[in-house]
């Protein structure tokens, strides 16, 4: 492989894995509902969680990892240009690559959302006029972690089928 495959696909690769470890992290970090204080007005009160940090660095480091993969495989993603004639040339590798990275960003907004939303959700924050206190779900962070792998996965699969 060319240098440049190997150093575009071992960042995207190691970005999509610190962001999954970091969602990993700020899960055994969130808060829990035996933290959330329930108030005899109804007002919700959430103590401050590390996780919060922690998933919006997984935010980002994922964010850079797909734009990474993204700006890496340029405009190579729907055709390939011959000459002057500017002929597309589709073949199987082009359009496997294509669907990854389509997928790869469908991916990337699903784990980014939950990470950024799981940043607010642990913060340190009140809410008013609550009957009960939502937290998030111990399984949505470790979503989010694996979909941030799936889509480092996509994004150096399409990156590496739709060069040149």
């Amino acid at each position: 492989m060319e240098k440049k495959v190997l150093a575009v696909s071992g960042i995207v690769g190691f970005l999509g894995l610190l962001s999954a470890i970091l969602g990993f992290i700020a899960n055994t970090k969130r808060i829990k509902a035996s933290q959330v204080q329930l108030t005899t007005s109804g007002d919700c009160i959430y103590p401050e969680s590390s996780a919060a940090a922690l998933a919006v660095v997984a935010a980002v480091t994922l964010l850079f990892a797909q734009l990474i993969a993204s700006a890496a495989t340029g405009c190579g993603c729907c055709c390939c240009c011959k000459g002057s004639t500017r002929q597309w040339k589709w073949n199987c590798r082009r359009v496997s690559g294509l669907i990854a990275a389509i997928v790869s960003w469908f991916t990337f907004i699903l784990a980014f959302s939950i990470f950024i939303s799981a940043a607010v959700w642990n913060s340190r924050h009140r809410q008013s006029g609550q009957k009960s206190c939502y937290v998030l779900r111990s399984r949505d962070l470790p979503e989010a972690a694996i979909l941030s792998l799936i889509t480092a996965i996509l994004g150096v699969s399409s990156y590496v089928s739709l060069r040149d």
